[in-house]
Protein backbone atom coordinates (compact mmCIF):
# COMPACT_ATOMS: atom_id res chain seq x y z
CA UNK A 1 0.00 0.00 0.00
CA UNK A 2 1.56 3.45 -0.81
CA UNK A 3 1.50 5.89 1.81
CA UNK A 4 1.06 9.50 0.99
CA UNK A 5 4.49 11.52 1.38
CA UNK A 6 3.76 14.46 3.13
CA UNK A 7 5.94 17.69 5.05
CA UNK A 8 4.42 18.41 8.78
CA UNK A 9 4.87 22.35 9.68
CA UNK A 10 3.98 22.42 13.44
CA UNK A 11 4.23 23.91 16.65
CA UNK A 12 4.33 20.76 19.25
CA UNK A 13 2.60 21.05 22.26
CA UNK A 14 0.34 18.68 23.30
CA UNK A 15 -2.04 18.26 20.52
CA UNK A 16 0.80 18.49 17.72
CA UNK A 17 3.05 15.61 19.47
CA UNK A 18 0.01 13.15 19.12
CA UNK A 19 -0.82 14.09 15.61
CA UNK A 20 2.84 13.73 14.98
CA UNK A 21 2.71 10.53 16.09
CA UNK A 22 -0.30 9.56 13.93
CA UNK A 23 1.22 10.98 11.10
CA UNK A 24 4.93 9.39 10.88
CA UNK A 25 3.15 5.95 12.27
CA UNK A 26 0.30 5.84 8.82
CA UNK A 27 2.09 8.23 6.52
CA UNK A 28 5.41 8.86 4.20
CA UNK A 29 6.83 12.51 6.59
CA UNK A 30 9.30 13.78 4.45
CA UNK A 31 10.52 16.66 7.07
CA UNK A 32 9.17 18.13 10.01
CA UNK A 33 9.49 22.05 10.56
CA UNK A 34 8.68 23.40 13.80
CA UNK A 35 7.43 26.62 14.62
CA UNK A 36 6.71 29.28 17.39
CA UNK A 37 3.23 29.00 18.73
CA UNK A 38 1.99 26.52 21.60
CA UNK A 39 5.36 27.82 23.30
CA UNK A 40 8.45 28.91 21.93
CA UNK A 41 10.92 27.60 19.12
CA UNK A 42 13.14 26.10 21.06
CA UNK A 43 10.53 23.55 22.92
CA UNK A 44 8.66 22.82 19.62
CA UNK A 45 11.91 21.87 17.96
CA UNK A 46 13.16 19.82 21.17
CA UNK A 47 9.31 18.30 21.80
CA UNK A 48 9.57 17.46 17.23
CA UNK A 49 13.14 15.67 17.56
CA UNK A 50 11.70 13.53 20.52
CA UNK A 51 8.93 12.40 18.55
CA UNK A 52 11.13 11.53 15.91
CA UNK A 53 13.21 9.50 18.79
CA UNK A 54 10.50 8.52 20.78
CA UNK A 55 8.55 6.70 17.10
CA UNK A 56 12.35 5.41 16.39
CA UNK A 57 11.93 7.45 13.25
CA UNK A 58 15.03 9.60 13.51
CA UNK A 59 15.76 9.30 9.73
CA UNK A 60 13.25 12.13 9.48
CA UNK A 61 15.16 15.41 9.19
CA UNK A 62 13.78 17.68 11.49
CA UNK A 63 14.31 21.83 10.88
CA UNK A 64 13.79 24.79 12.90
CA UNK A 65 11.82 27.82 11.20
CA UNK A 66 9.97 31.11 12.91
CA UNK A 67 9.70 31.60 16.67
CA UNK A 68 7.65 34.94 16.21
CA UNK A 69 4.42 35.53 14.38
CA UNK A 70 5.03 38.12 11.18
CA UNK A 71 2.78 40.70 12.81
CA UNK A 72 1.90 41.79 16.56
CA UNK A 73 3.48 39.74 19.25
CA UNK A 74 3.59 35.93 20.04
CA UNK A 75 0.49 34.80 22.07
CA UNK A 76 1.55 31.03 23.72
CA UNK A 77 -0.31 28.88 24.70
CA UNK A 78 1.70 27.68 27.78
CA UNK A 79 -1.54 27.87 30.39
CA UNK A 80 -2.48 25.08 28.31
CA UNK A 81 0.54 22.75 27.15
CA UNK A 82 2.85 24.11 29.99
CA UNK A 83 6.34 25.68 29.77
CA UNK A 84 7.70 22.80 27.76
CA UNK A 85 4.72 22.39 25.88
CA UNK A 86 4.50 18.85 27.10
CA UNK A 87 2.20 19.53 30.15
CA UNK A 88 4.57 18.15 33.12
CA UNK A 89 5.81 16.15 31.52
CA UNK A 90 9.54 16.20 31.78
CA UNK A 91 11.65 14.84 28.73
CA UNK A 92 15.21 14.45 28.00
CA UNK A 93 17.25 16.70 25.28
CA UNK A 94 16.96 15.17 22.48
CA UNK A 95 20.27 13.21 20.95
CA UNK A 96 18.53 13.80 17.65
CA UNK A 97 19.85 17.16 16.18
CA UNK A 98 18.02 19.92 13.92
CA UNK A 99 19.14 20.59 10.39
CA UNK A 100 21.30 23.21 10.15
CA UNK A 101 18.88 24.37 6.93
CA UNK A 102 16.04 27.26 8.08
CA UNK A 103 12.85 25.28 7.88
CA UNK A 104 11.22 27.71 5.25
CA UNK A 105 14.27 26.58 2.79
CA UNK A 106 13.58 23.43 3.66
CA UNK A 107 10.05 23.93 2.43
CA UNK A 108 11.02 26.10 -0.44
CA UNK A 109 13.52 23.16 -2.00
CA UNK A 110 10.94 20.71 -1.01
CA UNK A 111 8.02 22.04 -2.85
CA UNK A 112 10.08 23.39 -5.79
CA UNK A 113 11.94 20.17 -6.11
CA UNK A 114 9.32 17.78 -5.82
CA UNK A 115 5.50 17.48 -6.91
CA UNK A 116 4.64 14.53 -5.13
CA UNK A 117 3.99 15.77 -1.44
CA UNK A 118 1.59 17.77 0.28
CA UNK A 119 1.96 19.91 3.05
CA UNK A 120 0.23 19.07 6.53
CA UNK A 121 0.17 22.65 8.40
CA UNK A 122 -0.86 22.32 12.01
CA UNK A 123 0.50 25.04 13.65
CA UNK A 124 0.67 29.19 12.92
CA UNK A 125 1.39 28.96 9.43
CA UNK A 126 4.51 32.01 9.83
CA UNK A 127 6.29 29.16 8.08
CA UNK A 128 4.34 29.24 4.90
CA UNK A 129 3.49 32.33 4.90
CA UNK A 130 7.19 33.55 5.11
CA UNK A 131 7.80 30.85 2.54
CA UNK A 132 5.23 31.98 -0.14
CA UNK A 133 6.59 35.94 0.33
CA UNK A 134 10.42 34.61 -0.56
CA UNK A 135 9.06 31.95 -3.13
CA UNK A 136 6.32 33.08 -4.51
CA UNK A 137 6.00 30.47 -7.23
CA UNK A 138 5.86 28.03 -4.37
CA UNK A 139 1.97 29.04 -4.67
CA UNK A 140 2.30 27.18 -7.53
CA UNK A 141 4.05 24.08 -6.54
CA UNK A 142 2.50 22.97 -3.46
CA UNK A 143 -0.22 20.42 -4.60
CA UNK A 144 -2.06 20.47 -1.65
CA UNK A 145 -2.35 21.83 1.64
CA UNK A 146 -4.18 20.82 4.86
CA UNK A 147 -4.42 23.36 7.55
CA UNK A 148 -5.51 22.61 11.05
CA UNK A 149 -6.94 26.20 12.92
CA UNK A 150 -8.52 27.52 15.46
CA UNK A 151 -8.25 29.78 18.31
CA UNK A 152 -7.79 29.71 21.97
CA UNK A 153 -6.38 32.76 22.94
CA UNK A 154 -7.23 34.77 26.26
CA UNK A 155 -9.21 37.16 24.47
CA UNK A 156 -11.53 34.56 22.48
CA UNK A 157 -10.73 31.62 25.40
CA UNK A 158 -14.76 30.47 24.56
CA UNK A 159 -14.86 30.55 21.25
CA UNK A 160 -13.45 27.49 18.34
CA UNK A 161 -12.98 28.49 14.57
CA UNK A 162 -15.45 26.23 12.45
CA UNK A 163 -11.64 24.87 10.99
CA UNK A 164 -10.95 22.79 14.30
CA UNK A 165 -14.19 21.23 13.86
CA UNK A 166 -13.90 19.79 10.33
CA UNK A 167 -10.91 19.78 8.89
CA UNK A 168 -10.70 21.96 5.70
CA UNK A 169 -8.59 20.88 2.53
CA UNK A 170 -7.12 23.19 0.16
CA UNK A 171 -5.91 22.28 -3.29
CA UNK A 172 -3.78 25.55 -4.77
CA UNK A 173 -3.82 24.22 -8.40
CA UNK A 174 -5.74 22.72 -10.79
CA UNK A 175 -4.69 19.17 -9.97
CA UNK A 176 -6.64 17.54 -6.47
CA UNK A 177 -4.36 14.50 -4.75
CA UNK A 178 -5.80 13.11 -1.76
CA UNK A 179 -4.30 13.72 1.56
CA UNK A 180 -4.65 12.86 4.96
CA UNK A 181 -7.39 13.78 7.17
CA UNK A 182 -6.09 15.64 10.18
Amino acid sequence: MQRNRIVIDCDPGIDDTFALILCIKKLDVAGIVAVGGNTGLRFTSRNARYVTELTGRTDIPVYAGYDQPMLGNAVRAEYVHGVGGLGDLDIPEPKKQLEKEHGVDFLIRTFMNENDVSLVAIGPLTNVAQALLKEPELKKRIPEILIMGGEISPRWRNSISPLIRKPQRSSWNQESRSGCSA
